[in-house]
């Protein structure tokens, strides 16, 4: 339990977290896994527009995973130090910031050590199917109810699992999701392709589900005839880049934030909706409902808090290719204001449940938009009907669209580099809106020992410099006196690199100093690092290097 003496025992932004001396103070110690959860709180209700006090009840809502790096001690308390900061506030109690009792209840602030989570476990090529021979397929495509809530059985589950991965997997027809998270850290879903499931209605079934997933990435995975994809519970700090889908991105509520949503296609039919259902029915709002979902899905008032609570803060969206088609029959249109074919918004970072004080903004602000200011409204209590609102131009607010980037990739910061044919990945390659206009840096060492490798030795003139900026040679040795020096052979090998250029004269040669050696061994660089005479030789020997004996652009200590 979190220290019950102070309002906050752990302040967002920062790493420490206070403990309880109730609580058995052997549990903690450098090492050991800890998840946080903080109660939602009678006041965070009113501020997500909620207005009936039924849906008032106590959950803990804010949560995350850490691992505890040290634990101390000071004049407030125990503490422990954390492998990274809290993304929320964590508060004693749900009535430490001043709301009333909720369900006569007090709920308390927990810090629990994650005993033995699943660690390093993959799971790769496999194929996963539910057959049910009494169902139709033809029937569950766009059918958004539970056919056989019976079976509603999931493909694969993360449970406390952290640094693990699910790779090149096929789902055809799972009961229910084909993957979902409850608890899980430092995960990759790549190389994927989910197709179909028997139940997508009541109870929140068939969706692509990250739910209490933190710091883990989403990347090119194929998605057909699944309810939605979505970060909920919590998800934080999570990416989801290069994903081809025919559902939208549901932000599915539950303070999910700090995410990043970029470079996915996103093309949504009409009957991707709740109201295209046959049995056992089930909208965003717990019953069949009228819309249809658009590619962007915010939680927000009653709706959300049914289940979990508003949509959190920073939630990212960034060169997403968006499609919907808005009645039946009609053509696909662009997701406007988020989108636009003709790559006016190429660029543009949408913040949503951001504040837009600065570029940058600094705190969590709930969406309204112009019409709801204009009729006196506060905050959005409803995303079904709203999703074509520009909520980044006032007097409407929580999105900020003020940012803008260059580059093709903020994760990545350019894909150009990429292996496996990344840059044609779903035809993203293809549309000028999702390229950046900074031109990369593509970088590639070239090991002076390739050519003699036993197992595909590679020669100096086989390097593909169409495909490089920039080629490291690797490695010149530093001397304990700080002299840079290369041998006759490797010099002669580097007259070979730099004669490239005569092929790509923008091409870049540097000489890579070191290498894993001083990682090995950091006398001589350490050495070197603290003497002013050594240091002097070094940069000499380094010019020396690159103006007489070797030509290349540049040394790369």
């Amino acid at each position: 339990m979190a220290l019950q003496t102070m309002a906050k025992p752990g302040l967002r932004g920062h790493s420490r977290v206070y403990v309880d001396p109730s609580t058995n103070s052997t549990y903690y110690k450098a090492g050991i896994e800890v998840w946080i959860a903080s109660p939602v709180k009678y006041n965070d209700y009113k501020q997500w527009g909620v207005t009936s006090e039924k849906y008032y009840v106590n959950s803990y809502v804010f949560q995350d995973w850490f691992t505890v790096l040290s634990v101390g001690s000071d004049d407030t308390g125990t503490y422990l130090e954390l492998d990274h900061d809290l993304r929320f506030d964590v508060y004693a109690n749900s009535i430490a910031d001043g709301s009333p009792v909720m369900d006569n209840t007090i709920a308390y602030a927990k810090v629990m050590p994650i005993d033995e989570p699943v660690t390093n476990v993959g799971i790769e090529n496999i194929y996963l199917t539910q057959p049910m021979s009494d169902l139709s397929v033809d029937a569950a495509v766009h059918n958004y109810g539970n056919m056989a809530p019976e079976k509603a059985m999931h493909g694969i589950v993360l449970r406390y699992a952290k640094d693990s991965w699910i790779r090149n997997i096929r789902t055809y027809m799972t009961g229910s999701h084909p993957i979902a998270t409850e608890a899980a850290r430092n995960i990759q879903i790549q190389d994927n392709y989910f197709d179909g499931a028997w139940n997508k209605g009541k109870g929140g079934n068939g969706y692509l589900r990250g739910s209490r997933v933190w710091d883990s990435l989403y990347f090119n995975n194929t998605l057909r005839n699944v309810r939605h994809f979505t970060f909920q519970w919590c998800a934080m700090g999570n990416v989801a880049i290069m994903n081809n889908m025919t559902n939208d991105f549901n932000l599915h509520g539950g303070y999910e934030g700090y995410n990043l949503v970029e470079l996915n296609f996103i093309s949504v039919p009409y009957s991707h909706r709740s109201g295209s259902c046959d049995a056992n029915c089930g909208g965003e709002g717990g019953s069949s409902e009228g819309g249809t979902w658009w590619p962007i899905y915010w939680s927000t008032g009653e709706k959300a808090s049914k289940w979990s609570g508003s949509t959190g803060p920073q939630n990212v969206f960034y060169r997403n290719y968006m499609l919907k088609a808005p009645t039946s029959n009609a053509d696909f249109v662009e997701y406007r204001p988020y989108f636009a074919r003709d790559g006016s918004l190429s660029d543009r970072i949408w913040q949503f449940g951001w504040n837009r004080g600065s570029e940058r903004g600094d705190y969590f602000q709930h969406l309204t938009h112009n019409e709801l200011v204009l009729q006196g409204v506060g905050v959005l209590v409803d995303w079904q009907d709203n999703e074509q609102f520009d909520y980044s131009i006032s007097p409407g607010a929580g999105v900020n669209g003020r940012r803008t980037d260059e580059y093709t990739s903020l994760f990545l910061r350019d894909v150009t580099a990429a292996p496996s044919g990344i840059t044609t990945f779903n035809e993203i390659a293809g549309f000028a809106y999702c390229r950046g206009k900074k031109v990369p840096k593509v970088v590639g060492y070239y090991m002076s020992s390739a050519e003699t490798f036993i197992c595909a030795p590679t020669p100096i003139e086989s390097i593909d410099y169409t495909a490089f900026t920039h080629v490291l040679f690797a490695f010149a040795s530093v001397g304990s006196d700080g002299t840079i020096s290369v041998t006759s052979s490797e010099a002669a090998q580097i007259d070979r690199v730099v004669a490239l250029k005569q092929k790509d004269s923008d091409l870049k040669v540097y000489l890579a100093v070191g290498g894993w050696g001083l990682g090995v061994d950091a006398t001589n660089i350490r050495t070197v690092a603290t003497s002013g005479s050594f240091r002097t030789k070094l940069a000499n020997s380094a010019a020396t290097l690159c103006n007489r004996q070797v030509p290349t652009s540049m040394i790369h200590l």
